[in-house]
């Protein structure tokens, strides 16, 4: 399979998955929100490593979103390719 059409591959699968990864990633930061809430006060360390496992699912959901973007870019590629490759051979493609 050529680079396009892995990273066109990607960005379906990651389109497909989102839906349901947002709705794990929602649950996780419910827990560790909850989690964070029942920390005992002295607990310093405790709440910064929840609240850093927080950070950590944005980028994650945006990481999906990349790959659904490039796969878009890279089926746009492909579809060029092959329009110009069909005009250059005289014939039409949709």
């Amino acid at each position: 399979m050529s680079d396009q059409g892995e990273r066109m591959r990607k960005g379906q699968q990651a389109e497909y998955e989102l839906p349901l990864t947002r709705n794990a990633l929602r649950a996780i930061r419910q827990h560790l929100l909850e989690a964070i809430a029942a920390t005992a006060f002295e607990d310093q360390s405790g709440r910064e490593r929840l609240y850093l496992s927080v950070q950590l699912l944005e980028p994650v959901e945006h990481m999906l979103i990349s790959f659904i973007t490039d796969g878009a870019i890279a089926r746009s590629e492909i579809d060029t390719a092959e329009h110009l490759k069909a005009a250059a051979e005289g014939r039409q493609v949709n």
